[in-house]
């Protein structure tokens, strides 16, 4: 069917069309048991007789008993848009999705010249959401859904329906064709209200996550822009305004997520239901299209939109339509007002061209249906993901996790970075990289490298690294702000099976100066010298002024870098240095430290390791165990991992000290837990760590809550002269390289008990031959 006639926009909005219906006596109910073979419910008595709900074979866990009343209406405020047909009739299975769609046929009696679509009705808002039409003749209508519950409908300006409420209302209503000639606009606008990124696809979604963006774009719109009052969605949560499609990993993850629960491919399988309308009195793309007009007329809200071609479907926002047009808002093209669907003069489409995603353009999709909103996707736990979207969580869990890893100047080691700031080396160099041991693909099995493009503002790619290590060079006191796009491959092939995992802004520094020590912990009233380092040479007239936060005044030093004081006070002091020019009176560069004073460490780091040897080559380390193979490292230390915050802080007595160790992290598939304890004591000075001892148990607790000890391990180092040492764990302690470091550890067992399916193993002996094999210790906090 083709209208015909001069378009005039005609905007709605869901305050000005919320409503409410008013009705009499509800009439007896019918209840119809139902198991999981499948069955049709026929009423056949009653000014509802005829009305047929089919229901699938297996569509519900178990059996459901179905309830079936009805009331006629005798007046509503809707106004002549709804021209009502049936009573306002009310359904109760109990509520929740079914796993098939459920056929409802409703008896009518159509005017001449109308059309009809089927409506539930929310009571508690107000708001009318339309069902997706299978077929309409002068009298009967067809629609299919997913649901008939009251719980999953409006999310809009009033608040929705009490979740208590597991009934639905649905009334048929029909208005003059000659109504919907005119062109219908919800004030939905791609650009303000859709999301700014492109459809790509991610680890979650690797096919694409056209559904989930287009869902919960217009959640957003309808619950919080609408009923909230929040400002547009487009752009909301880009980290910079304008930068690039990948500067959204909240918004995108949300996506994806929201993909993912939805179960998109049985959707996608539900649209091939629609293509065969039986008997009908329009055919099927006309009876979409007026669904579409008359929907967005009704309701005032967008519409989704699902389509299919013969190698699957996509999905999209109708958010105006009218003129034999309905204007889309299409994932893969985000901000694009011209974007529309056709209807021609022989009343069928055109095929809509697009793809499952924004890297497969191209495909034409004949097949167009009016899906409306919540009949075949559910709402529900959107409001939950949004609230991970406003903490920042969103998609932990469901994402696997990945670390910053960042080349340590000092040992040559990669380490875990959690900062946003990243300093270069001395040089100017840094290198990155991005480990993901839960990805399914990675570079080398204990690194897990992932792919990675450094991209500056103006999307210029600084660099770039397939499963491996990006390095680039900061000029002299100068510094690179740019985003880190990390990608993980989920096919077998590495060069076109890479997609989204995350990404995240850093800003790289190239310290012009710095002090030594940048922080440290002393005792009240203990001496410490601050050293000004720079990477040039210092003007032969230059001038230090220092500031510390707990004195007035400033200290000015002439030609020494170097000033030492003590702390009378305890607490945490902010240092400034600014290096002058005495002869010009000009400043040259600045830094920063801080003192913590009178509070002691709070870790213990122990590690015998030597990562000369790749990662790949594990039978190589010095840890040789008990059936001859060989380790790389082993580590100590009260906490998860060397850089998070000890489980349990060290307490300290004079120069004793002590903690129990009790750490726990939850993994996807297990809770892996680390007790014990740690002892030990300082000399006087500090300057030697006379005896420490730590003992830990690590285990693995499975889903099915069956405990697995994983290894026990002790160590005691006796005698150890330490000073302050610096490095991604910096602190005092010291790092003691060959047979020289044999001598500091008295005594050490590593035990890994035997499964099932592997032997007792333990290390044997430690090789300290290579003279890279390393003892470190340091106490941090």
């Amino acid at each position: 069917m083709l209208l015909t006639g001069c378009p005039s926009e005609d905007p709605v909005g869901p305050d000005q069309l919320a409503g409410k219906i008013e009705v009499g006596t509800r009439s007896n109910d019918a209840i119809f048991d139902v198991g999981s073979g499948g069955v049709t419910v026929r009423i056949t008595q009653g000014d509802i007789t005829g009305l047929r709900i089919t229901i699938p074979q297996n569509a519900f866990d178990g059996s459901r008993s179905f309830t079936i009343s009805s009331a006629p209406i005798t007046s509503h405020t809707y106004g002549a848009a709804l021209n009502v047909l049936t009573p306002l009739i009310r359904l109760d299975y109990g509520g929740g999705y079914a796993q098939d769609l459920l056929r409802v046929d409703v008896p009518i009696n159509l005017p001449p010249g109308h059309f009809a679509m089927a409506f539930l009705y929310d009571e508690a808002s107000g708001e009318l959401e339309g069902l997706p039409p299978l077929a309409l003749t002068d009298t009967s209508i067809s629609v299919l859904t997913a649901h008939l519950s009251g719980r999953h409908l409006s999310d809009g300006t009033k608040g929705g329906i009490l979740g208590s409420k597991t009934y639905v209302d649905l009334l048929i209503a029909s208005i003059a064709a000659s109504e919907l000639q005119g062109i219908q606009s919800t004030g939905f606008v791609p650009g303000t209200d859709d999301w700014e990124f492109t459809n790509f696809g991610s680890y979650l979604a690797p096919k694409g996550h056209c559904a989930g963006q287009s869902v919960s774009a217009m959640w957003y719109w309808s619950k919080k822009k609408q009923r909230d009052n929040a400002s547009s969605l487009h752009g909301r949560y880009d980290l910079i305004g304008g930068a690039f499609w990948q500067d959204n990993p909240r918004g995108y993850r949300f996506a994806s997520t929201v993909q993912e629960a939805l179960d998109w491919d049985k959707r996608d399988t539900w649209l091939t239901k629609f293509e065969t309308t039986g008997q009908s009195r329009f055919p099927h793309d006309s009876l979409h299209y007026l669904s579409f007009v008359y929907g967005i007329k009704a309701t005032g809200k967008p519409q989704y939109v699902g389509i299919r071609s013969a190698t699957g479907g996509h999905a999209m926002i109708a958010y105006k339509a009218g003129g034999n047009k309905i204007w889309v808002a299409d994932p893969n093209y985000p901000g694009n007002v011209s974007r529309t669907i056709e209807l021609q003069g022989n009343g069928s489409f055109t095929p809509y061209m697009s793809g499952p995603n924004a890297d497969d353009l191209g495909t034409p999709y004949p097949h167009i249906n009016y899906i409306a909103k919540t009949s075949l996707i559910s709402h529900e736990g959107i409001d939950a993901l949004w609230k991970k979207v406003e903490d920042g969580t969103i998609g932990k869990g469901v994402f696997p996790s990945w670390q910053l890893y960042v080349r340590d100047a000092a040992t040559g080691d990669y380490v875990e970075h959690s900062s946003d700031t990243i300093y270069s080396e001395p040089d100017g160099t840094v290198s990155l990289q991005a480990r993901c041991t839960s990805c399914a693909y990675g570079w080398e099995p204990m690194e897990m490298k992932q792919d990675i493009m450094l991209i500056s503002t103006d999307y210029t790619l600084l660099a770039s690294a397939q499963q491996g290590t990006i390095t680039i060079s900061v000029k002299e006191g100068a510094s690179v702000f740019a985003g880190l796009y990390v990608m993980s491959q989920v096919g077998t092939d590495p060069k076109t099976d890479s997609t989204y995992l995350d990404f995240r802004w850093l800003t790289i520094i190239r310290p012009g100066m710095s002090i030594v020590p940048s922080d440290t912990t002393i005792d009240v009233g203990e001496d410490v010298t601050f050293t000004v380092r720079t990477n040039g040479t210092a003007p032969s007239s230059a001038r230090y002024t220092w500031y510390f936060s707990d004195l007035d005044d400033e200290v000015v030093v002439d030609g020494d870098s170097t000033y030492t004081r003590s702390f009378q006070d305890a607490g945490d002091i902010s240092v400034g240095v600014i290096l002058s020019d005495r002869s010009t009176g000009k400043n040259i560069d600045t830094a920063e430290a801080k003192v913590r004073v009178g509070t002691a460490w709070t870790k213990l780091y122990i590690q015998i390791a030597d990562f000369t040897i790749p990662a790949s080559e594990p039978n190589r380390g010095p840890l040789v165990f008990s059936d001859g193979s060989r380790a790389n490292y082993l580590t100590f230390v009260n906490g998860m991992d060397g850089l998070s915050p000890a489980c349990n802080a060290l307490t300290w007595s004079g120069e004793s000290f002590s903690a129990a160790i009790s750490c726990e992290e939850d993994v996807s598939a297990y809770v892996l837990r680390r007790t014990g304890n740690v002892t030990g004591r300082l000399n006087a000075t500090r300057t030697m760590l006379l005896t420490a001892t730590m003992n830990i148990t690590t285990t693995i607790t499975f889903d099915d809550n069956t405990t697995q000890t994983v290894a026990e391990q002790s160590i005691t180092i006796t005698n150890l002269p330490i000073t302050y040492i610096y490095g991604a764990i910096s602190g005092p302690g010291a790092v003691v390289r060959g047979t020289a470091a044999q001598q500091y550890v008295s005594a050490m067992t590593y035990t890994i008990p035997s499964t099932s399916s592997s032997q007792l193993r333990y290390i044997d002996h430690v090789d300290w031959g290579s003279g890279e094999t390393k003892l470190t210790v340091v106490f941090t906090d």
